[in-house]
């Protein structure tokens, strides 16, 4: 399993302090993802060029050629890199960063437990990403032996995985956080590259499960702010037997310097960084709707 991170002592992640897991892989391209090394399954490296001392370790023991020293700096084609990481591990100044680790999954439960006590009652694991439920066998597997240890688990979920994945996770999950980019269909696409109805299809399927579920809605200035949007998620809040809340996530752009960091084109999202008074005025459409919608952080 190729994971990107582990947090702990989260508070925003589900209910209780919880520790949540980040894999790798994504099927969605959204245009304003702050986890950009997340969206592919694939090793990466960060460059960090201010801690690069123009040694030249990183470009003699390359196979891809991708670093290169020039009299204008040192050129990373992250394109190039083929996720050997032989760089990283020559590197004398931490220059050169794995982006993610591969654990076997009885030392990723290993690695989990170590922050069971912290948990308390009500806390617990989340799997977040890219999106876990692409991950298959190995994610059941890991959400089989943590329940054996009596974890509280939460999955972190956009939708966008096989329905033969979420019918495995029944009686496994304790709760979803339910992500909804969009409800209009057509904007759904344009911005992440699918549409919506795969995602709508599995909340229905997981709203089987008797587990809560809160969804979560990223808000994105001049596009899914509107009396459309909010009556839309309403309507899918209302009709689900365990919603247990909503949460609007105000878009932000504090992923830039990772885009910087793997060497990708990065565009800005500043347009899109709603203001507060937007956002409330989302939320009040929602409970006039009779939805318990909160403005929280992610």
């Amino acid at each position: 399993m190729i994971i990107s991170n582990i947090q702990r002592f989260c508070v925003h992640d589900g209910p209780g302090i919880r520790t949540t897991v980040f894999f790798k892989g994504c099927p969605l391209r959204c245009r304003w993802c702050h986890n950009p090394e997340s969206m592919l399954s694939e090793s990466l490296v960060f460059f960090n060029s201010e801690y690069c001392i123009m040694c030249g370790a990183c470009q003699s023991v390359c196979p891809a050629g991708a670093h290169k020293l020039t009299e204008q700096g040192h050129e990373y084609d992250s394109g190039g890199c083929i996720g050997c990481r032989k760089c990283v591990r020559v590197c004398p100044t931490g220059a050169l960063e794995a982006d993610s680790r591969e654990y076997a999954v009885d030392a990723l439960v290993e690695e989990l437990l170590r922050d069971k006590p912290f948990y308390g009652d009500g806390g617990g694991v989340t799997l977040s990403g890219g999106e876990p439920l692409i991950q298959g066998e190995a994610l059941f597997e890991l959400m089989r032996l943590l329940k054996k240890e009596g974890i509280n688990i939460y999955i972190e979920t956009s939708g966008f995985a096989p329905r033969e994945n979420f019918e495995a996770v029944r009686g496994l999950a304790d709760g979803f956080l339910y992500d909804i980019k969009d409800t209009d269909d057509s904007r759904h696409k344009l911005n992440t590259g699918q549409s919506f109805g795969l995602s709508r299809s599995n909340l229905k399927l997981a709203d089987t499960f008797g587990v809560p579920i809160i969804l979560r809605l990223i808000m994105l200035r001049g596009v899914n702010i509107t009396p459309e949007h909010a009556l839309a998620s309403a309507q899918i809040y209302n009709g689900m037997k365990n919603a247990a809340g909503l949460e609007l996530l105000p878009c932000h752009g504090m992923g830039a310097s990772k885009y910087k960091r793997l060497g990708i084109k990065y565009e800005s999202i500043d347009y899109l960084i709603p203001a507060q008074e937007e956002v409330e005025e989302f939320r009040q459409r929602l409970l006039s709707c009779g939805v318990p919608a909160v403005i929280s952080k992610w």
